[in-house]
This record gives structure tokens, sequence and C-alpha cells, in this order.
């Protein structure tokens, strides 16, 4: 269990520090080619990878006849929350590169994931999940950094 979690915490750091790698080449590729291009770019690229990588999970855990395990899904109806997560992260996604148009990646980054408090009040609202002292303190010390970011 632990070596689970210990790994899971490096893959995690890994999707951060490639997270940050792309917040900033947004800002490059909205500054070289435009928002409308940035946009169509690179929802094609994540369209592929995002396919690519899913194939590669299913198929290493279920062999490569197995791509696509509709038992997976017990209820078709479930699958209104995987389109309304991809409608509201498209939305997001879309505001953020247009707000890289006139402000700074340091600025506009760091607004758009105070969406991290949401996430956890949202868990703890409806998922039951557990408000630590810790996590509250990392909510307030994120306000209280981007507060001084807007300074």
């Amino acid at each position: 269990m632990f070596l689970r979690y210990s790994i899971s915490i490096m893959i995690i750091i890994v999707a951060m520090l490639l997270f940050g790698v792309g917040n900033f080449l947004y800002k490059v590729s909205v500054q070289k080619v435009g928002v409308s291009n940035t946009i169509v770019f690179f929802i094609s690229v994540q369209a592929i990878m995002l396919l690519i990588l899913a194939m590669w999970h299913n198929m290493s855990e279920k062999g490569i006849i197995n791509f696509i395990d509709p038992s997976e899904i017990a209820n078709i109806y479930e699958l209104k929350y995987t389109f309304l997560a991809g409608f509201f992260i498209s939305f997001s996604f879309f505001f953020y590169i247009y707000a890289l148009e006139n402000l700074e990646v340091g600025l506009a980054a760091p607004i758009r994931y105070l969406g991290i408090a949401i996430t956890v009040i949202l868990a703890i609202l409806f998922l039951n999940e557990d408000l630590s002292h810790t996590k509250l303190a990392g909510i307030l010390f994120f306000c209280i950094s981007l507060y001084l970011l807007l300074k």
C-alpha cells in the first residue's frame, strides 16, 4: 500500500511539472499563433494523446481486445458526469487561453487554479471527504498567495 501511495505521489508531482510547463507553453502559443489556433491545435493534440494513453492504460490491464469495457459503465446516465466535467473543463480552458492574450501567465494561471479550492470544497460537501486542518491551511495559503500575486 505504501509503495502504491509513494508511486502515486511521484506521478502527481510529474503531472504538476508537466502542467506548469504546459501553462507556460499556452502563453507562448497564444503570443505566436493566436487564441483560435492555440485552441484548435491543443484540442487536436490532447484528443490524440488522451486516446493513446487510455488505450495504453486499458491494454496494460485487460489486453488489446478489451480496450473499451462496457461493463465499467453500470448505467449510461452516469456518463452525464463525464459530459459535465468535459463541458466545464473545456470552457475553463477556453477562458484561460482567452485571458492569456491580455494577462501574464504568472497571474492568469494562479487565478485559474484557485479552482482547486472549489474542488476541495465540493468534495467535502458532496463526496464526504474530510476537511483536515492541513487542507484548510492549504486552501487559505493558496488564497493568500493569490492575493499577494494580484498586488
